[in-house]
């Protein structure tokens, strides 16, 4: 067996997971990389600035206390000199621990050159003493100044070259974000393909199998039993449509059998039934001899009965072969106004009896219909018969007759398929009753079912004649269906191909 089903849903929820998982841990890493890299960069070049700017703070103020010292020759201005000298050096010393690019480093270098330079002037001026000291100083006033100013300018540039390293570091991080943001985003694509796919994987091998039994389920429920389910797999589902074939193919098996049963059965009693029949109709008859007016009765209602029993054993017979094809349909022209007239004088005691009125609307020039009359009558027999049985007494059904160019009408519970177009002529037979409950529906054209919503007091059917009509109107290239309400009625409509 291939792969089962919670295996395959499985994997496929595991790509989708571990996609997601992937995307996330980069994005979080990334984020983490490129925040601590944007800390570093941003710490450490606000470092550099700051310093260097106290170094040429630092420079100012030593060459301010040395030109004081000249002028006002106060040994605190001395002082001030060596300390602000002192703090000179240890910032330069803290500045060349942060700068790692060559170009700032050879500025620094030369910045510190200068400084020593600067420094062991003054110095080797001071240390003469007196004004002997001071006058050194003052010749040497000038070039100090220009030291002085050359170490600005010296980390002038260091600030400049390290504003570039500021702007190139931002560079490369908006960079390493975008190449970072492009990965993401393919990495996310690339999980919500894998999803999309792991979709139509799962609804081909799972929902498009499910789909099938379905189908198969609902031409099975119809007493199709021939229809197939196609095998393409080893799963469960694939042995769910195997074990689905070989139950369609028993029941299909039993069904046969059930109907040569019943056709065999219908054959054996057909026969005794019509010797009991005359035997009844000599009896009333008093051919053999004289009756009460009791045993006509009692033989009336032995007559009833066996003509029950003949015509349901007919039905039986009519069913049998027209489910196996060998009913014979002879197509004439024929007036379906006619064949309604028929049957209403035909059931016309039944309407008497239950005071039900009728309107019947035929349409003016009604075509001729290609049909077998006999059979066109069964399904009007049947239909009409119905209408009077579920109308309450006191109630109406009506009759239309009328020209379509449809083969049936949508939202309607259909007896069989609704493909075809062309002219036909459609019959529609409407009672009052109780109309036919939700849950009946389904089963309406159902061998032997009768519908428990208004059922007839005191006349009871077989169940088989819608199912025969249903038959009878598809052998003739027609549709029938019904339309029914509750507390509204029933109508049941059906349809012939118009004669060429």
């Amino acid at each position: 067996m291939g792969l089962t089903i919670p295996k395959r849903m499985l994997i496929s929820s595991s790509i989708v997971i571990l996609m997601v998982l992937v995307v996330s841990v980069f994005s979080i890493i990334t984020i983490y990389q490129l925040n601590q890299i944007s800390k570093t960069v941003v710490f450490r070049n606000n470092t550099i600035r700051s310093r260097a700017k106290k170094l040429q703070e630092l420079v100012l103020s030593m060459e301010e206390s040395e030109k004081k010292f000249i002028v006002l020759q106060e040994d605190e201005y001395k002082k001030v000199f060596m300390e602000a000298a002192g703090e000179f050096e240890a910032t330069l010393k803290s500045l060349k621990g942060l700068i790692k690019e060559p170009q700032v480093a050879d500025q620094i270098e030369r910045t510190s050159g200068l400084f020593g330079t600067y420094r062991y002037i003054v110095e080797n001026a001071i240390s003469v003493g007196g004004e002997e000291g001071v006058k050194k100083l003052a010749s040497v006033s000038n070039l100090n100044e220009d030291i002085a100013n050359e170490i600005i300018s010296t980390i002038d540039r260091v600030l400049v070259v390290n504003e570039e390293n500021i702007d190139a570091s931002l560079s490369k991080l908006e960079a390493k974000g975008a190449i970072a943001g492009k990965l993401a985003l393919f990495i996310s694509s690339l999980s919500i393909l894998i999803g999309v796919l792991s979709y139509f994987y799962l609804r081909q091998t799972i929902s498009r199998p499910v789909q099938l039994l379905e189908k198969a389920t609902d031409h099975v429920s119809k007493g199709e039993f021939d229809y197939k389910v196609p095998v393409h797999t080893q799963d469960e589902l694939g042995s769910l449509a195997r074990s689905f074939n070989e139950m369609a193919t028993r029941l299909k098996e039993l069904d046969e059998m059930k109907s040569d049963f019943i056709s065999l059965l219908s054959h054996e009693l057909r026969t005794p039934l019509s010797i009991m029949r005359e035997a009844v109709s000599l009896l009333k008859d008093e051919v053999l001899g004289e009756i009460s007016d009791k045993q006509r009765e009692f033989l009336s209602i032995i007559s009833q009965e066996v003509e029950r029993m003949i015509g349901f054993v007919n039905e039986l017979l009519d069913l049998s072969r027209l489910e196996a094809g060998r009913l014979p349909i002879e197509k004439f022209p024929i007036d379906i106004g006619e064949i309604i007239d028929s049957n209403l004088k035909k059931l016309g005691p039944l309407l008497v009896d239950k005071k039900i009125k009728t309107d019947v609307v035929v349409a003016p020039d009604l075509p001729m219909v290609a049909a077998d009359g006999i059979r066109v009558d069964q399904v009007l027999t049947n239909l009409i018969d119905n209408a009077i049985k579920f109308t309450p007494e006191g109630g109406e059904i009506g009759i239309v007759a009328e020209v379509s160019n449809e083969k049936g009408v949508d939202g309607a519970v259909h007896g069989g398929e609704m493909k075809s177009r062309g002219k036909f002529v459609r019959v529609m037979v409407r009672d009052n009753g109780e109309g036919i409950g939700e849950e009946e529906k389904r089963y309406i054209f159902d061998k032997f079912y009768q519908a428990r919503s208004g059922k007839g007091k005191g006349r009871k059917g077989s169940g088989l004649g819608l199912s025969i009509s249903k038959r009878i109107v598809e052998a003739h290239g027609g549709s029938i269906w019904f339309t029914s309400a509750a507390g509204q009625g029933t109508s049941f409509y059906f349809t012939l191909p118009v004669q060429e």
